[in-house]
């Protein structure tokens, strides 16, 4: 991990809900992509520290973007918005947002919604990079 990540760590505000936080913080940074490892639970209350680190993400020319939610417990419409207008950004800027590790009930709901082929939905983060 990198200093850079340790710098870019963000926290959400706790869920009425879920009670529970969403933290991001950059993992890996290379000249082809960027790897943002995101924790606790996505809902309308925590997901904007997730956009916010994304997006500077995208600011700073970082266009292709890998997700990890390994640890990503609930993600609700609010997040799968926000996946989307990432997506759209990243793309707009010759990029693109790719989900690594989604549990299975995010999976799910990936592929019912057709996100999962809109966005992609890998296994590892090695197979979000090789797509």
């Amino acid at each position: 991990m990198s200093e850079l990540s340790n710098s870019n760590a963000f926290s959400g505000g706790l869920s009425p809900r879920t009670r529970a936080r969403v933290t991001a913080r950059v993992a890996e940074v290379t000249q082809d992509y960027t790897v943002v490892v995101a924790s606790g639970e996505i809902d309308f209350q925590s997901y904007q520290p997730l956009l916010d680190l994304l997006s500077t993400q995208l600011r700073m020319g970082r266009s292709k973007l890998v997700l990890d939610l390994d640890a990503v417990g609930f993600c609700d419409s609010s997040g799968l918005g926000m996946f989307v207008s990432v997506h759209r950004r990243a793309g707009m800027a010759g990029g693109w947002l790719r989900l690594a590790r989604p549990n299975a009930q995010l999976r799910r709901i990936l592929t019912v919604t057709n996100l999962d082929r809109l966005l992609g939905a890998y296994e590892d983060i090695d197979a979000a990079v090789r797509a």
